[in-house]
């Protein structure tokens, strides 16, 4: 059983501008605890925000450990809306209580939170490995496939799938994956890129792994939920990589007001700067 929070939020875009004007308003709410979500309940919700709005929508989705986060923009384009676009907006909300009302669930309530999750998923030293495919799915599938053909264990930290309807459709598919250390016994970023070169080719490009310390890190994190006074529950992983002498992390806050915390450290993973942005 999973948990589900969805944001829904009105986005309105004057046209007429040269910079295109955009109000983004919160509409609505919905968490249900201990609910029975998969891929093809997400993708029914889709299809029901698409038939009763039409074109015109962000459908962006995040699972993280047994926790799925996903953000709905309805896209208009004029800031005064019409009466015909307002009935829409009630039609789109009627239809998510519907489908939420509809899920199956339990009423007891797990204690998981992220936090422990990411601590039991990077419990020891190993690699962080990031695949991002823009304009369409499958790097996720693909990349799972391609470790355990290799008999490589890898456990997902994050899962991001996003949808725009509007116009010419598209989207893009993001994960990040951990392999621990023990699974890694002899297996370097050269073995693993040579094994990823032989499946993703040029498409390598949008592929990266990091070699992390699992203490290090854990001290890492701890610090950050510190220094931003966030409940450290709430820091979700979505990016972790080396350059030269310095390691960039970043963390997502998922709720009505997004947060992204990006933050630059040594090699020791000392904090050097940090920086909290929210939209």
């Amino acid at each position: 059983m999973s948990n589900l929070y969805f944001e829904l939020y009105l986005e309105k875009m004057d046209w007429n501008t040269d910079d295109y004007k955009t109000d983004i308003t919160h509409l609505k709410s919905y968490e249900i605890a201990n609910a029975l979500v998969t891929e093809g309940k997400i993708n029914d919700l889709h299809i029901e925000i698409i038939q009763a709005k039409g074109d015109w929508l962000n459908f962006n989705t995040n699972v993280v450990g047994d926790k799925y986060y996903i953000q709905t923009n309805l896209i208009f384009h004029e800031i005064d809306l019409s009466e015909d676009n307002k009935q829409i907006i009630n039609k789109v909300i009627e239809k998510c209580e519907l489908f939420f009302q509809d899920l199956e669930h339990l009423d007891t309530i797990t204690s998981h939170n992220n936090f422990e999750i990411l601590d039991k998923i990077v419990d020891e030293d190993g690699f962080v490995i990031k695949a991002r495919e823009g304009g369409g799915w499958g790097v996720a599938d693909d990349l799972r496939q391609l470790l355990s053909s290799q008999n490589v264990i890898a456990k997902t930290i994050r899962h991001q799938q996003s949808r725009f309807d509007g116009g010419a459709s598209g989207g893009f598919e993001e994960i990040l994956l951990f392999i621990s250390g023990s699974v890694t016994s002899g297996i370097t970023w050269d073995i693993l890129k040579g094994l990823l070169t032989s499946r993703f080719g040029s498409e390598l490009e949008h592929i990266k792994a990091t070699f992390v310390d699992s203490m290090k890190f854990k001290r890492l994190r701890r610090s950050i939920a510190d220094r931003i006074v966030e409940d450290h529950k709430d820091l979700v992983l979505i990016d972790f990589y080396k350059q030269e002498s310095e390691i960039t992390c970043e963390f997502k806050i998922y709720g009505i007001i997004e947060k992204t915390v990006t933050v630059l450290c040594d090699l020791e993973y000392q904090i050097k700067e940090l920086k909290l942005e929210r939209k």
